[in-house]
C-alpha cells in the first residue's frame, strides 16, 4: 500500500474539507487521515481474527458503499460539520485509498464479491519503495500547499483547533501504520525467501519459513502462502496436502492466475486415468482462459498442461 501517500493525501483531504468554524474542528485532520487508512485497518483485523476475505472485502467499492454512512457519523462529530459533508469525506477518502492502491498495482478486487477479477496496471503509477513514495507524494503535498497558500480564503473561515494532543494522536496513526507496514514487510522478505527456497529445492525449509509469513500482519496478496504449500508438498510427493493447498489458495482467490494454472498441470500430470484428468483439468483451463487471456505465461502453461494429459494411463 502506498503507506505515505496515504497519510498525505489524508490530510490534503482534511485541510481542503475543513469546516469553516473552529468549534469542535480539533480532530478533525486525525478522524480523516484515520479514515485515509481504515480499509488496510479493517484487512489487516480482519485478517488477526481468522477472516481470509477481510483485505478484499475492505478494499472494494462495496465496504465504500456500506462504511461511508457510519464513518460520516464519526466524522460528524469530529468536525463539527454536516453528514453531508462528511459522508462524502468518507466515501471519497475510502474511494482514493483503493485508487491509490490499484495505481501501485497491488492486485485488488474492487468489485468484491460479485467479482474475483484483479485490477492490475501493467506499470505502476506510484512507485513501491518507501523513497520514491516519499518524493512522489511529498512533493505533491508541498505543491498543493502552495497553491493553498495563493489562493484566497474564503469569508468567514477560520482555522480548526489545534493542541498538541491532536498532533500527537495524528502522529499516532501514522507511526502505527508504519509500524505495521514494518511488519508486513518482513513478511514479505519472509515469504520470498521461502518460494527461493522451494523453487531451490528445499520445500521443508520453504513451509517453515511459510508458517511465519502467513501470521499477523500476513502478506497483502491472499491465497500465495497456500499456492507456495501446495507447490512444496507437490516436491515432497504428497499429492493430498498439494491439492489441498491449492484448493484452499483459490478459496481465498478464486482468479488466481497460478494456483488455476499448477493445479491444472497438478491433475494433468496425475496417476488417474485419462479421462479422469481431463475431467479436472478441463474447468481449471477454461477458467485461465476467460480470467486471464492476456496473461503472458498462458500458452506455456497449456502446454505443459497438454503435455501431462499426453502421458498414457497408468
Amino acid at each position: 500500500m502506498p503507506l505515505i501517500g496515504h497519510a498525505l493525501v489524508g490530510w490534503a483531504t482534511a485541510l481542503e474539507a475543513r469546516p469553516p468554524r473552529a468549534a469542535g474542528a480539533a480532530l478533525w485532520a486525525p478522524a480523516v487521515i484515520a479514515t485515509a487508512y481504515l480499509p488496510d485497518v479493517v484487512g489487516q483485523l480482519g485478517l488477526l481474527a481468522g477472516w481470509t476475505d477481510a483485505p478484499r472485502a475492505g478494499h472494494s467499492v462495496v465496504f465504500a458503499v456500506a462504511a461511508g454512512p457510519v464513518v460520516a457519523l464519526a466524522l460528524s462529530a469530529a468536525g463539527g460539520v454536516s453528514r453531508i459533508r462528511a459522508w462524502l469525506v468518507a466515501f471519497g477518502s475510502l474511494l482514493l485509498h483503493d485508487l491509490l492502491d490499484v495505481l501501485q498495482s497491488t492486485d485488488r478486487q474492487p468489485w468484491w464479491p460479485f467479482s474475483a477479477r484483479p485490477l492490475i496496471l501493467e506499470r505502476p503509477l506510484v512507485p513501491e519503495s518507501p523513497s520514491g513514495e516519499a518524493l512522489l507524494f511529498g512533493g505533491l503535498f508541498l505543491a498543493y500547499l502552495i497553491v493553498r497558500r495563493l489562493r484566497p480564503r474564503e469569508a468567514g473561515a477560520t482555522p480548526g483547533g489545534r493542541s498538541w494532543a491532536v498532533h500527537a494522536l495524528t502522529i499516532a496513526i501514522v507511526l502505527a501504520a508504519v509500524v505495521t507496514h514494518g511488519l508486513r514487510d518482513r513478511r514479505e522478505r519472509q515469504f520470498e525467501e521461502a518460494r527461493q527456497r522451494i523453487e531451490r529445492g528445499d520445500p521443508r525449509a520453504g513451509l517453515a519459513l511459510l508458517d511465519r509469513a502467513a501470521s499477523w500482519p500476513s502478506t497483502a496478496r491472499p491465497g500465495r502462502a497456500d499456492y507456495l504449500k501446495g507447490e512444496a508438498y507437490a516436491r515432497l510427493g504428497d499429492r493430498d496436502a498439494a491439492e489441498r493447498s491449492y484448493l484452499r489458495s483459490l478459496q481465498v482467490d478464486p482468479g488466481y492466475f497460478w494456483a488455476l494454472a499448477d493445479l491444472a498441470a497438478f491433475y494433468a500430470g496425475g496417476p488417474e486415468p485419462l479421462d479422469v484428468r481431463r475431467r479436472r483439468v478441463e474447468p481449471l483451463l477454461a477458467r485461465m482462459r476467460e480470467q486471464h487471456p492476456s496473461h503472458p505465461a498462458l500458452g506455456r502453461m497449456e502446454k505443459r498442461i497438454e503435455r501431462g494429459l499426453a502421458r498414457p494411463d497408468p
